[in-house]
């Protein structure tokens, strides 16, 4: 017997799935690409043609909890700047407040 308690719970999650349904969506594809060579989290192992096809549909598996090196970064950060380091000045609705 389902009790008043379990579907209030019940109620509450179906509300707010719009919020959750995304993110466990985002979840399980990134794992599925992660493990793709294995055959994905339930699936067979593909075979080496499957696998080929895969790789030309969509690419290569990047992780994208890869870290930026200090020195990376830096380098990064003086792309971003002017001439000889110097970052560019405000614009005038910049130093307006605006």
């Amino acid at each position: 017997m389902i009790t008043l308690d379990a579907v209030i719970k019940l109620t509450f999650i179906a509300f707010l799935s719009p919020l959750w349904w995304p993110v466990a969506k985002a979840l399980w594809r990134d794992a599925q690409d992660a493990l793709r060579e294995e055959g994905g989290i339930f699936g067979r192992v593909p075979t080496v043609r499957e696998l080929a096809r895969l790789e030309a549909e969509r690419g290569h598996f990047e992780s994208p909890l890869v870290s930026i090196l200090r020195d990376d970064a830096r380098a990064a950060a003086a792309g971003r700047r002017g001439a000889r380091g110097v970052p560019h000045k405000p614009t005038l609705a910049r130093r307006r407040g605006f």
